[in-house]
């Protein structure tokens, strides 16, 4: 795994392979970049369900204010921890928090600053459940989401292709899709909003 742009650009970095964590591969982290474009820089970012955080790293890499880190996974964190002592990104930049994201999204104070962009990448075993499914589609639609979202806020959500998950309609709207791969993601925004350069999808057939 490398940082592909930015600052930080051709620096390979630890990974850690767990059965839950799969890092965004380059090709696709590089597209998702080419499309937030100028955006990342200065943004409050949320890294959700992070493994080793190659989204908010590579988000750091590209100017972005800071990042919080989540993740339930010891050993995905503690390769985070060591990635980002090789970048020298220190507490003012990164936040790492071991816990359930759900939880942190619920009690999380949004006079810590407001989000520009969240990047939720749940675990394939979690969206093969219906639980799982039903909680993360809750999460979307939530209030406590929405209170941490700045105006123009992007929500990007990388899922499994063959999961089945369908975004519920609320606040959040689907603005644009892309699949690579196994890959499916899911770029949401105010109802009002449009990604930068991004045109908006075309109807479901």
């Amino acid at each position: 795994m490398r940082i592909i742009g930015g600052k930080y650009r051709g620096t390979r970095l630890a990974d850690f392979r767990g059965t839950d964590t799969r890092p965004l591969l380059d090709k696709a982290r590089q597209a998702v970049f080419n499309i937030l474009g100028p955006s990342v820089a200065g943004a409050r970012v949320a890294d959700l369900f992070c493994g080793t955080g190659s989204f908010g790293l590579e988000a750091l890499s590209r100017g972005a204010l800071s990042c919080e880190f989540v993740d339930l996974g010891r050993g995905a964190l503690e390769t985070l921890g060591r990635n980002l002592q090789k970048l020298r990104i220190g507490e003012d930049e990164a936040r790492r928090q071991r816990g359930c994201v759900f939880r942190h999204v619920e009690r999380r104070d949004p006079t810590s600053g407001l989000l520009d962009l969240v990047f939720l990448d749940p675990p394939y075993s979690l969206l093969r459940e219906d639980k799982g499914r039903g909680r993360l589609a809750e999460l979307l639609v939530s209030e406590a989401l929405a209170r941490n979202l700045a105006e123009e806020a992007t929500v990007l959500l990388h899922v499994e292709r063959e999961a089945g998950f369908v975004v519920p309609t609320g606040r959040l709207q689907v603005q644009d899709e892309r699949i690579y791969g196994r890959s499916t993601l899911v770029f949401l925004g105010a109802e009002s909003d449009r990604i930068p350069g991004q045109d908006p999808p075309p109807p479901s057939r």
